[in-house]
């Protein structure tokens, strides 16, 4: 699993942020440029004074069109959000993907600044790495989402709690187990519901449908594993839940366009590209 972080990059190359992948959930506070984010092929711009909001599982790319592009960024892994942040309502706009969402919030000069401190206090608590370093950036997490609750509820998806609730239960259990064989039939009845009424509320809460989520979560664990490890694909694809690896192949150049060995391939150049 990626770890929890926070950073304001500085000095980079620009020609070198167009193309990349993480399993974090993403914010990116933008402080000065125009930047054209692509989420999922869905186009959204921003500018200075706005939060991106980018969902662990979301394939994105940027185009900076405007320079200087400085941003602060925090990337926070699904299990370190959903275990640490104890109202689920604050977690929505991560999780949540209804009809009409936006990724971009424009933020008014009083919400940016707020935001931008607890934003720095954060970058500087992974800086100090001083005892009690997580639960720190727990409690300065949580702030930061009750201040943008309080100045852009809206934003906030949780109009039926009973709903929203089993879905966010029901995206908790297929993100912690989807190694396993996970059907929509007994993962319905572990939560009580009917199969139906579960299939409807999580494709139009989640915006995904079950079976999606499950293999997003299963080829998001794969390409996180194919960055990190020399595993052989045989094996690394039973570890993200597929029995066989042709299945695993096919499901994966589907969803990315290539096999799973080119993406390795292709992310190691990227790595070394950045880093030369």
């Amino acid at each position: 699993m990626s770890e929890f972080n926070a950073y304001k990059p500085l000095g980079e190359d620009r020609s070198k942020l167009v193309h990349h992948n993480h399993d974090c959930h993403e914010l990116v506070l933008v402080e000065s440029g125009q930047v054209s984010f692509s989420i999922e092929n869905t186009i959204c711009e921003a500018g200075p004074h706005s939060l991106v909001i980018i969902g662990n599982l979301e394939r994105h790319h940027i185009h900076v069109k405007k320079e200087p592009y400085q941003r602060r960024v925090m990337l926070i892994p699904n299990a370190f959000l959903t275990e640490k942040i104890r109202m689920p309502q604050l977690v929505s706009f991560f999780l949540y993907r209804p009809k009409g969402f936006k990724h971009v919030i424009q933020l008014d000069d009083d919400l940016y600044h707020k935001l931008e401190k607890i934003f720095d206090k954060i970058i500087e608590e992974f800086k100090a790495n001083l005892r009690l370093k997580e639960l720190r950036l727990e409690v300065l997490l949580e702030l930061l989402l009750i201040d943008l609750f309080r100045g852009k509820h809206e934003y906030f998806s949780w109009e039926n709690r009973e709903d929203m609730n089993i879905v966010y239960q029901v995206q908790r259990f297929v993100s912690q187990n989807f190694a396993k064989n996970i059907t929509l039939s007994e993962t319905a009845e572990k939560f009580r519901v009917s199969q139906y009424y579960l299939s409807r509320r999580f494709q139009s809460i989640a915006g995904y449908g079950f079976q999606q989520y499950l293999i997003s979560c299963r080829l998001n664990e794969a390409k996180r594993l194919l960055i990190t490890t020399d595993l052989p694909v045989s094996i690394l694809c039973e570890q993200c839940g597929y029995e066989d690896t042709n299945n695993f192949i096919r499901a994966f150049r589907k969803r990315e366009g290539i096999t799973p060995l080119q993406y390795r391939k292709t992310m190691k150049d990227h790595k070394e590209a950045i880093h030369n």
